[in-house]
This record gives C-alpha cells, structure tokens and sequence, in this order.
C-alpha cells in the first residue's frame, strides 16, 4: 500500500493545496478494515467491505506503480484523475471523486470503467473515457479496444 498511498496522499494534498503529511497512511490490519479507512468514496468502502486483499498483491501492484514514475493530476470540479504516461501501460489512472468535502480515491468506478489484459495493460471497458472524465485524456487517443496511445 505504499505507493498507492503516497500517490493517494500526494494527490490528495495536491488538491487541498495543503503540503502531504510525512508519515505513512495507515495500514490494513483486523482493528483497521480497509472498508474503514476514510481515504475512499463509499462505494469504494462498500464494495472493500467483503474483500481480502493479501499483503502480496498490494506489494506485487506497489512495485508496478512505482516502476511507473510521478503522474500527472487532472481536476474537473467534483473530479480528478492521477494519470502515468500512455507508455505505462500498468499503470491504470487513479479515480478521485469529491465527496462529504474530502477528496476520495474511486476504486468502485475504477473497477466498473477499467479492464485489464493478460500482460496486466489497462483498457476502458467501453472503448473511450466516459464523457465527465474525458478532461483528463484530451491528450490520448484510444483504439477499438479502449487502449490508449498518444495522438
């Protein structure tokens, strides 16, 4: 969860135009479920709540994003996207949403609008970004399949 955090974290203090604080987001352990940790939507939470994550995927998807490099933020009112270089191909964008007035990673509706090859590459299920995230792909283009590449 490190990386995701400190992209989380970065990007979220980015957005509150406030420095990211210096320590680790707090980790998933039986007192502290994922679907607890006010980091994402509801949806999010709610779609966690029955999940079990083992610690070796989230360190397998660490490694992936950190491999990546920084992104770049996009925001649109009650939206923003964290988004790696179209070349990053395992590096699916981060979702936040606004909501309750904190800014929220999206998981619920990475998992809906997101696919993924058997080399681990992100697609979008339906072929282009759905229109209130198009702001964060002008950009890109996206082929038949809904994978990116630079116009």
């Amino acid at each position: 969860m490190a990386v995701f955090g400190a992209v989380a974290v970065a990007t979220l203090a980015y957005l509150h135009d406030r420095p990211a604080p210096s320590r680790e987001l707090p980790s998933r352990t039986p007192a502290t479920p994922v679907a607890a940790l006010l980091l994402y939507t509801r949806a999010s939470r709610r779609m966690m709540a029955s999940r079990a994550i083992p610690a070796s995927t989230m360190e397998k998807k660490a490694r992936l994003y950190a491999a990546c490099g920084a992104p770049r933020l996009f925001a649109k009112g009650n939206l923003a996207v964290t988004r790696w270089p179209v070349s990053e191909r395992n590096c699916a964008p981060f979702l936040f949403r606004m909501e309750d007035g904190h800014w929220r990673i999206d998981l619920a509706r990475m998992s809906r609008i997101y696919g993924f090859g058997r080399s681990g590459g992100w697609r979008f299920r339906a072929g282009t970004p759905p229109a209130d995230l198009a702001f964060a792909f002008t950009d890109w283009q996206f082929d038949a399949n809904g994978h990116p590449y630079r116009r």
